[in-house]
């Protein structure tokens, strides 16, 4: 069971006391019911009052498992602060918690900050091995056992299948070299934030299958889905009903859980693995070298920042699409039904204690944010089609632009090209195309765009 908790200024079941935190799990049997939680910035406390409700419900002698979530350099990076010591104080204090992970070294910052593959890797790393070591020096008891690890699920289902396969690996190798155990590893998956989409949010139900099976596929221990509508609201009974049922086709009816490597032995990922440990590695020894994440959270951004420039533009350009927004997008579509928001929580945040670190905090982002901003901001904006010749020859060439400006939110209104000038006069657009063939524009299209031109169109394009 994984619990979202919001002590004040962040996200999730809005609580305050010990007493809200026993109601929230009233009725969980914690003997049996793995609980891993998340608390942001407010980790530390939410730890210390789950601590006194095993103790409460004497629990703590039956070993439940779980997770106290603690991730003090995943709060400074998305926020910019944290009070990391007792973050740190926290997760040493495992005597009354056995078998649960105190640390959760995530890669869910570097990701929706836009890092590639091989520097989520390299970050969750760096952050493990931080945990790692302050783990062995307060004398924790096969301290990797501790520590969960965490990366994305994402769209490209074999990168994300060769990114958990090569952080198992490379993770073994942190372990041998710190004369640690490897058979206590666990690595979870969570579905990425930053692909998904408002604008069409269905194909969001595909990019969640395929984040799921390359997460098992790779090997994950748990996997978490994000319902389809959760970029928009607060997910409805539809939303978080297809994200369990998502989950459960894949393990009931499509079987991936009945091989324990169905990857193992193609070449393809065996070699993809390679190159993402291999490039994973020396961006953690960039980290390490650089005083290790907390020191090096700015420097680690810079680079992040170097990579989603150049997957921006590429998507800015549609040479890398986004199905639904930049590459057919349906602008009727119906969107699901939302849960309405709940009331906010005007109780003042639950205090923190200790001193402060800061840091430059990295920028969250999804991907379609832009489309979906132009798109906002169209309002009834329409492009007129002059389509030229006979439909065989136009089409192609006007469902290209149909969908290039739709992608801005621009609906197109098609023309048969019998009268031009009549045709886009009655379209109500201020701006037109010209949709056919190299031939036909050989013939047609300067004396098309001078009938435009004087029919009031303020900018002429040539679909080509």
């Amino acid at each position: 069971i994984e619990v979202q908790l919001d002590l004040g200024g962040g996200q999730g079941v809005s609580i305050r006391t010990p007493e809200e935190l026993a109601r929230v799990l009233d009725g969980v049997v914690l003997e049996a019911a793995p609980v891993s939680l998340r608390a942001g910035t407010h980790a530390a406390v939410a730890a210390d009052w789950y601590r006194e409700l095993l103790a409460a419900r004497g629990v703590h002698g039956v070993e439940p498992s779980g997770s106290l979530g603690l991730d003090p350099v995943a709060t400074l990076v998305s926020t910019g602060e944290v009070a990391m010591d007792a973050q740190m104080r926290a997760g040493m204090e495992v005597s009354n918690t056995p078998r649960v992970r105190t640390f959760l070294a995530s890669g869910a910052p570097a990701s929706d900050a836009g890092a590639s593959e091989a520097q989520e890797i390299g970050y969750v790393l760096s952050v493990g091995l931080l945990y790692l070591r302050a783990l062995i020096d307060d004398g924790v008891d096969n301290p990797a056992s501790r520590i969960t690890l965490e990366v994305t699920g994402d769209v490209d289902v074999f990168a994300t299948v060769a990114k958990i396969r090569a952080l198992r690996h490379c993770w073994a190798t942190v372990l041998e070299n710190m004369g640690q155990p490897i058979d206590s590893t666990q690595i979870v998956a969570v579905s990425a934030h930053r692909w998904l989409t408002q604008a069409d949010p269905w194909v969001n139900i595909l990019r969640g299958t395929a984040a799921t099976l390359g997460a098992v596929v790779g090997g994950a221990d748990a996997v978490t889905l994000a319902p389809f509508d959760s970029a928009t609201s607060l997910p409805g009974d539809l939303g978080r009903r297809m994200a369990r049922n998502t989950q459960l086709v894949l393990q009931d009816e499509s079987g991936i859980g009945r091989v324990l490597d169905p990857a193992g032995g193609s070449w393809y990922i065996e070699a993809f693995t390679d190159e993402l440990a291999a490039a994973a590695w020396k961006f953690f020894q960039r980290i390490e070298a650089a005083d290790g994440p907390v020191d090096a959270a700015d420097e680690i951004g810079t680079d992040i920042a170097v990579v989603a420039a150049r997957r921006d533009k590429d998507i800015a350009t549609r040479k890398r699409p986004i199905t639904g927004v930049s590459e057919f997008p349906l602008l009727d579509e119906q969107g699901p039904e939302t849960s309405p928001p709940p009331a906010p929580d005007d109780r003042p945040p639950v205090p923190l204690t200790g001193p402060t670190h800061e840091a430059t905090p990295w920028p969250q982002r999804r991907l379609a944010q832009p489309y979906e901003d132009l798109r906002a901001n169209a309002g009834d904006a329409t492009v007129f089609l002059a389509n030229l010749g006979p439909i065989a020859v136009y089409t192609a060439r006007a469902t290209f632009a149909t969908n290039l400006f739709a992608a801005g939110g621009v609906r197109a209104v098609n023309g048969t090209g019998a009268d031009v000038a009549e045709e886009f006069k009655a379209s109500g657009a201020d701006i037109a195309c010209i949709c056919s063939s190299d031939d036909v524009y050989a013939e047609l299209a300067e004396d098309t765009a001078a009938a435009l031109r004087q029919a009031g169109a303020r900018r002429v394009y040539l679909a080509g």
